[in-house]
């Protein structure tokens, strides 16, 4: 059994939450409440985060970590899950439906992307990386935690942007290190959403500094069914942003997963 920690609540169909980076399961605390009403929602700590024990390579990649995440649900004698995945989250849900696709009832990418790192976006990460390498993680969190958040609501989202800095400070170093590698280094994946049998939520940040709202174009599409969410006003981490309208759009998904497994039962 994997030494993964998780948050479950609630019965039904299987809605698995996957965090960002430098967070963990609590960041879905809002949401399980109203979730778990209708469904089994299990929120995981991804390996090296929050109280889940590290069990990353060195290097790793986001297959592995997808591996790791196939173990843990066959210990729970899981068969299908919808995926929702919050940037890393999203990557990691992917990479599992690439090995496991018949695993997979719907992904939902909360503010992330199927495409790979660009050049620039790689260099930023090599960049972080020695910070992180050199200083530690208080430097790199203030920068961080400052560009997740659309600049002009800041103000009102002081005890948000607390709970990111908590979160970031609960991260070990080596664990930030080496997702950072797995993320810069992880393949093309738009392949997975052509080839998806299953439908596929985008939610999306019209501010986010970490992934263009221009880039989801050439993805919104590939899909056979897709749904879309454009928050206006947003940056990177929308489920502290904008709660409520990106709770609606999960349910919404949710409904129409479950109505698309029916169908193909």
């Amino acid at each position: 059994m994997t030494a993964l920690v998780y948050a479950t609540q609630g019965k039904g169909q299987v809605v698995l939450l996957l965090h960002g980076f430098c967070e963990n399961n609590t960041l879905w605390q809002n949401y399980m409440k109203h979730l778990a009403k209708r469904y089994r929602v299990i929120a995981l700590d991804l390996p090296g985060f929050g109280a889940s024990e590290d069990l990353l390579n060195h290097p790793t990649t986001l297959t592995q970590i997808a591996e790791q995440i196939n173990e843990f649900l066959q210990t729970l004698e899981i068969e299908k899950a919808i995926f929702i995945g919050h940037s890393l989250g999203g990557y990691v849900s992917l990479a599992f439906a690439e090995k496991y696709p018949e695993k997979v009832q719907g992904i939902g990418l909360f503010h992330s992307t199927a495409l790979p790192d660009s050049d620039e976006k790689k260099k930023n990460r090599d960049n972080l990386i020695k910070i992180v390498n050199k200083k530690g993680t208080a430097e790199f969190m203030r920068n961080f935690v400052d560009d997740l958040f659309y600049d002009p609501r800041k103000p009102d989202l002081k005890d948000e942007m607390q709970l990111m800095e908590y979160m970031v400070t609960q991260t070990a170093p080596k664990t930030i290190i080496t997702l950072s590698e797995a993320m810069r280094d992880r393949p093309d994946r738009t392949q997975v959403l052509k080839k998806a049998k299953f439908p596929v939520l985008f939610i999306i940040g019209r501010d986010d500094k970490f992934i263009s709202y221009a880039s989801y174009q050439s993805q919104i599409d590939l899909p056979a069914h897709s749904l879309v969410h454009i928050l206006p006003e947003t940056g990177h981490i929308g489920m502290l942003e904008r709660p409520q309208t990106c709770l609606k759009a999960i349910e919404a998904f949710l409904e129409i997963c479950l109505v698309q497994n029916e169908i193909t039962m």
